[in-house]
């Protein structure tokens, strides 16, 4: 279930535990990348940063350019950053 602010790592998390570990993802496809896949489920505008979202922008595509690209690999990334 995702947090009452989508932008925390959190929500990112928790909308990554939804989805299928194996599952892999393109980076560089602006559409589908993990984060436009989470900012279209989340209801936010991929590619837009709002005032005081900058960091959480800024570590949502830190993690979804980690390799592996697939969505278990992602979560385990959004896991060490709130360590």
């Amino acid at each position: 279930m995702l947090a009452r602010n989508p932008e925390t790592i959190t929500s990112l998390i928790a909308w990554l535990e939804t989805m299928p570990n194996e599952q892999e993802y393109t980076y560089a496809d602006y559409r589908h990348c993990m984060a436009a896949q989470y900012c279209a489920f989340a209801g936010l505008q991929y590619g837009q940063n709002r005032e005081g979202c900058v960091d959480f922008r800024h570590q949502m595509e830190l993690i979804g350019r980690g390799e592996p690209r697939n969505f278990g690999a992602a979560l385990k990334r959004a896991r060490e950053m709130v360590v």
